[in-house]
């Protein structure tokens, strides 16, 4: 079983980090989230990604128009747990999955932003007046 609270903390850094893009704290951090982010997504099970894809697809979902098909919410969440286990690069990620550096640049942010605010609430409560005591 995945250790949710752990993931959401790895997210809640990544966040900090994709905001603030301090080099120091960047040179630091990164090294230290990523083996973080590897140990935790390495027990990743089907099932785990099923679970997360039904938290967060409908904010990941996008219709499709005349012009082009959208990628499908199972292949964002794939794209953006695969940059977030192996810190490859947009463009080796982009050509592993046939899509755009552009695509997958905008993606990424996208989906851990919806990863984020779909278990922030669940993982992440806010302590009440009691717990501060």
């Amino acid at each position: 079983m995945m250790q949710q609270p752990q993931l959401v903390l790895v997210v809640l850094m990544l966040k900090a980090l994709m905001t603030l893009w301090q080099p120091l704290l960047l040179l630091v951090l990164y090294p230290l989230l990523m083996m973080m982010l590897v140990d935790v997504l390495s027990s990743f099970e089907a099932v785990e990604f099923d679970d997360l894809l039904t938290r967060i697809g409908a904010r990941i979902t996008y219709q499709d128009t005349n012009y082009r098909r959208s990628i499908p919410a199972e292949e964002r969440l794939s794209i953006c747990l695969r940059f977030l286990a192996t810190g490859d690069s947009y463009r080796t990620i982009a050509g592993s999955f046939r899509a755009g550096i552009s695509t997958v640049s905008m993606l990424i942010p996208d989906v851990v932003a919806a990863i984020w605010d779909c278990l922030v609430e669940e993982f992440m409560a806010v302590p009440g007046a009691e717990e501060w005591r």
